[in-house]
């Protein structure tokens, strides 16, 4: 940083044709290199063209560190706009007058900049084009759950009704739901179920309603049943495999790898588990989505039984 400081004296030597404008330039400038040190870089930018058009074109020092804070942005945060930039600052460079008076060291930075920018564009655009098929796949996987799961927003009783078959027969207070014992639960203000012993099903174990006469559901939990004791003191509350989780989505252990490694991943990991999220643009809006995302619990639950816990927080599509 210290030495792009030392820019300023060339900088002021060139401003010669009015002192209004040499002394707006040299402020610019000067506000440059301090976002610049700062790791403002788009503060950075802002200043750099001010201070080129105050001094009526760009030279040098102007030049070199448009390329310099360029290349801080595209490390900070890869983007083909980012690239495009950094290329057009790069070309500006080496068509500005006088650049040899910046000294050998300066462009060898840049030209170490220029020579190493196919090779990083490349690897930008390979990592982009898996990332884009990575989500395509995260986008089908979520497609085929939010049907497998019940839908929110819609009424309690509509929910109920229209559970999956193939999951656990649903049990209110340890006595199977018929439509009798519904017209209790519509009633209830906490709505709690007890789950069965079928391993490997899911079962309903608690909802959320809101407070209009329909109880629409704003959202519930489910557990599935992974293994059994005979004692409940032998079930001891365990982290979740990643071969338990991959069954539940019905993909491979190394789709579930790609989904949750690296610094942006698809899945996110919170404190107690897995959140997956998939929004869908509603058609005929200008942006609103609807929303399937739902949180896997990191260990298990459950008094004599394994049970593995999934919040479904909201499926609307």
């Amino acid at each position: 940083m210290k030495y792009i400081l030392s820019f300023c004296v060339c900088l002021c030597a060139t401003f010669c044709y009015g002192q209004h404008q040499a002394l707006e330039a040299k402020l610019a400038y000067q506000l440059a290199v301090e976002n610049y040190g700062a790791r403002k870089y788009s503060d950075a930018l802002d200043y750099l063209k001010k201070a080129a058009t105050a001094f009526g074109t760009t030279n040098p020092p102007i030049a070199f560190l448009k390329v310099m804070v360029s290349n801080e942005i595209v490390l900070q945060k890869e983007s083909r706009e980012g690239y495009s930039d950094l290329e057009k600052s790069i070309g500006e460079f080496e068509r500005v007058k006088n650049k040899e008076d910046l000294g050998e060291e300066k462009l060898m930075e840049v030209y170490r900049i220029k020579i190493d920018l196919d090779k990083r564009k490349n690897a930008f655009e390979k990592l982009l084009k898996n990332k884009i098929a990575l989500r395509s796949q995260f986008s089908a996987m979520m497609g085929r759950l939010c049907s497998e799961f019940p839908k929110t927003a819609g009424s309690l009783k509509e929910f109920i009704y229209g559970l999956p078959t193939n999951w656990g027969e649903l049990r209110w207070n340890g006595l199977l739901v018929n439509d009798k014992r519904m017209e209790k639960i519509l009633k209830s203000s906490a709505i709690g179920f007890t789950t069965g012993s079928d391993i490997g099903k899911f079962y309903l174990e608690s909802l959320e309603t809101d407070e209009t006469q329909n109880k629409n559901i704003k959202k519930y939990i489910v557990r599935k049943i992974v293994k059994c004791h005979k004692r409940a003191k032998d079930n001891v509350s365990r982290k979740v495999t990643v071969d338990e989780i991959c069954e539940i989505l019905n993909i491979s252990p190394k789709l579930w790898n790609q989904f949750t490694e690296g610094g942006d991943p698809v899945i996110k990991r919170l404190n107690n588990g897995y959140l997956l999220t998939y929004a869908l643009v509603i058609k005929g809006t200008e942006g609103r989505h609807n929303y399937f995302q739902f949180l896997i619990h990191e260990k298990t639950y459950g008094y004599a039984c394994e049970e593995i816990q999934i919040d479904i927080f909201e499926n609307t599509i």
